[in-house]
């Protein structure tokens, strides 16, 4: 406000705005790292049910693992996530994975397809006219595959004519073009990959994606047939050429002479595919694949109109039927013509998630494409060949060479999905190590696997200005095994000074000392450490399971926060009961509990009536202070994140002492309601020429200080009980 001078008796009056009230801030909720089912990788995602988290992420998978008597598992993460969401509003969840997983994807065929392919079978049809475009799930993860494992894809075979004498160290390399997905390949084969009188030799494989397998090569009675069969969905309706050709291996290929190393006539499969899904093994009547699930998904193509260019594109759930069907998603109306607003990129969007490095090193995510994804379940990967101008105007009406583009009327599933654990057996539950955690390997020397991705994940998770949690929770993940990704974790929730970490200290079967031992090497007010494990009941694998506390403390997390406020212990009878556990790994005395909690390790009592109860709210600083208590710690995290999120709407505006005033303003009414709720004794505001004096105000900088009496809570009750003699008179009335 300008300055008024006066020159003349009168009343002047002047406005203070004093009542800005910023928005409430929305419920932030904690954050679960680990592995999941599916569902995108590194890429921070809220939830807010518990089935909303099933459709993105999933439960239950199979494993290979001979280990267990039972196959069927859940991730911890799945754990952490459900008992949070028993009471809690949010939990952004950050699935990791390896740095080989792959997203399922599926080819949705043009209609111009079928008429090239039944027009002249032994012409291949041109990339663009046979496939219209491409879907990609927005996740990684074998389990959003649709298609069946014993789908009869077409085959080929080649025929190589007896081999000259004397080239038993030959070399014929079989290279594969086309279609494809990956470019060309090639395929060496030397007289070690043959043995005398095998007839079931497989070569390396190309990408994964295609065998070859072959009789005896050097066989000098027969001729050799090398066969190429696909072995995934993606290659089905595609072109394939095998060339074969000659580099020291003499040999006739079906009339060619390989001498001179001369490529063979083109080999072409799956051109017999005249209508839409004829390639997979489905019921007639309904369409259903034997590998549909409800978690995963497959794609329709309907509504087709030539006149407008226009399509229909459904996203139904993989376990569904055509009389039955049912729809995740709906985009009506869509093109290929990228002029048009809703054009099937601009409707359904193309970006992907992608992670870069700073010159520090530091892990970031940057999307690429150009749309953002309106699918929760896919985006388009790729538009083979887009219907510029479809209409040409309203005379000429539409161009009729771009109709065969559109896609056809049908439906198709999704394929190539690939999980990618470090091991090949997943170590579960109790059997937990460092270099095998749910299948990972986080051994700190193992940078290409599980180990870099929990850095990576707590990188992202760094940025306070773009993800919002208030605790965090990494199960799975234990101090005395996983002892780098644990400083990394405290270090971060440190430099952000708004959220809390929960783990636990030892893996099962380890004693207390173990778990003291954990909690010596580490000194911070931001993390706390719970023990023993305990044992749930899960209904979904149909039975009883050890799992670390951390998965079931973070339902006491939430329950505390919804029964009373952040700054109230969670723990006791009244907010810790684990009322979802069975029973704790150990049944702690009162000496156990004792040293346990000299130690800042908080414990998991057992009483009789009551069942397993957190009997601790210790952090792990080593120093006696208010903040060696968890309910302290979240007050003050509590209260920063209040003031920062109100407070920044101050930023930018002129340091006087309106703004000033506004500061109090806003953020009063916070550390009023704290002392009414009983989470400060008293508090003060300074933020005036004190601390706001002219050397501060030429830095641009406005300085508050907030003073505050945290409350304490009764966690010893000493009562004392005098007894007196009959005639004695009572020092304290009763009533007093």
């Amino acid at each position: 406000m300008a300055k008024t001078t006066f020159l003349s008796a009168g009343v002047y009056t002047r406005e203070f705005d004093l009542s800005f009230i910023p928005a409430p801030i929305p419920p932030v909720g904690a954050c679960v790292i680990g592995p999941t089912v599916r569902g995108p990788v590194l890429m921070p995602t809220k939830v807010a049910s518990y089935s909303e988290y099933l459709r993105w992420y999933g439960d239950i998978f199979e494993s290979g693992s001979s280990e267990d008597d039972t196959q069927s598992y859940k991730y911890l993460t799945t754990y952490a996530v459900q008992e949070y969401l028993r009471w809690g509003d949010v939990v952004t969840v950050m699935r990791i994975d390896g740095e080989s997983a792959f997203p399922a994807f599926s080819n949705v065929i043009s209609s111009g397809a079928y008429a090239d392919l039944t027009a002249d079978p032994s012409v291949p049809p041109e990339h663009e006219t046979s496939m219209s475009f491409q879907l990609e799930t927005i996740g990684d993860g074998e389990s959003l595959n649709t298609f069946t494992e014993s789908v009869v894809y077409p085959t080929g075979t080649i025929t190589v004519g007896t081999p000259v004498v004397g080239t038993e160290s030959g070399v014929i390399e079989f290279t594969v073009s086309g279609d494809v997905g990956f470019g060309t390949q090639t395929i060496t084969l030397t007289a070690d990959d043959f043995e005398a009188g095998d007839s079931t030799v497989t070569a390396e494989n190309i990408e994964g994606k295609i065998n070859t397998s072959a009789t005896d090569l050097f066989a000098t009675s027969a001729d050799a047939v090398v066969t190429i069969q696909y072995t995934n969905a993606f290659y089905a309706n595609k072109d394939v050429t095998i060339d074969v050709t000659d580099a020291g291996f003499g040999g006739i290929l079906t009339g060619v002479d390989l001498t001179g190393g001369e490529a063979s006539e083109p080999l072409i499969f799956g051109t017999n595919n005249a209508t839409g899904g004829s390639n997979y093994i489905s019921d007639s009547e309904t369409n259903a694949i034997e590998t549909g699930t409800r978690y995963n998904i497959k794609w329709e193509i309907a509504n087709v109109d030539e006149n407008r260019g226009t399509f229909d594109l459904y996203i139904r759930r993989g376990d569904d039927n055509d009389r039955r069907k049912v729809v995740l998603e709906q985009f009506s109306g869509i093109t290929l013509d990228p002029n048009e607003p809703n054009y099937i990129v601009k409707i359904v969007g193309d970006q992907n998630a992608e992670l870069v490095a700073d010159a520090a090193a530091v892990t970031s995510i940057q999307m690429k494409g150009n749309y953002p994804n309106r699918s929760r379940f896919v985006r388009v990967s790729n538009v083979f060949k887009t219907t510029m101008n479809y209409i040409r105007d309203n005379a000429a009406g539409y161009k009729q060479e771009y109709t065969g583009s559109l896609p056809a009327a049908t439906w198709g599933f999704f394929g190539g999905g690939v999980d990618d654990p470090d091991e090949s057996e997943r170590y579960m539950y109790t059997k937990i190590t460092r270099t095998n955690t749910q299948g990972y390997n986080l051994d700190s020397g193992q940078e290409l696997g599980g180990y870099n991705a929990y850095l990576d994940a707590l990188d992202i998770l760094s940025n306070k200005d773009q993800y919002d949690y208030d605790l965090l929770f990494m199960p799975g993940i234990i101090a005395d095994q996983h002892r780098e990704i644990v400083t990394r974790a405290i270090t971060m929730v440190e430099d952000r000074g708004d959220a809390f970490l929960v783990l636990d200290p030892t893996s099962y079967n380890q004693g207390a000392s173990a778990a003291i031992q954990a909690a010596d090497g580490r000194n911070t007010n931001y993390a706390a450490f719970y023990w023993p494990w305990v044992q749930v009941t899960d209904a979904d694998l149909g039975g009883n399971y050890w799992v670390p506390a951390s998965t079931q403390v973070a339902g006491v997390f939430a329950f505390n926060d919804y029964v009373s406020e952040k700054w109230f212990a969670p723990a006791g009878l009244n907010r810790g009961g684990l009322d979802m556990v069975v029973q704790a790994e150990r049944t702690l005395t009162i000496n156990d509990r004792d040293a346990l909690y000299n130690k800042n390790v908080n414990p998991i009592a057992t009483f009789p009536q009551n069942g397993p109860v957190v009997w601790g709210q210790k952090t792990l600083q080593k120093k006696r202070s208010a903040l060696d208590r968890i309910n302290v710690r979240r007050l003050l995290i509590a209260a920063k994140r209040h003031v920062a999120n109100t407070s920044k709407f101050l930023v930018f505006e002129q340091n006087t002492a309106e703004t000033r005033a506004n500061f109090v303003n806003i953020t009063k009414p916070f550390f009023d309601e704290a002392v009414q709720k009983q989470g400060i004794y008293d508090y003060r505001i300074i933020i005036d020429e004190r601390n706001n004096t002219p050397d501060v105000i030429d830095r641009n900088e406005m300085r508050a200080q907030i003073y505050l009496k945290p409350a304490k809570t009764a966690e010893f009750i000493i009562v004392d009980f005098l007894v007196l003699p009959t005639g004695a008179a009572f020092p304290i009335d009763n009533d007093q």
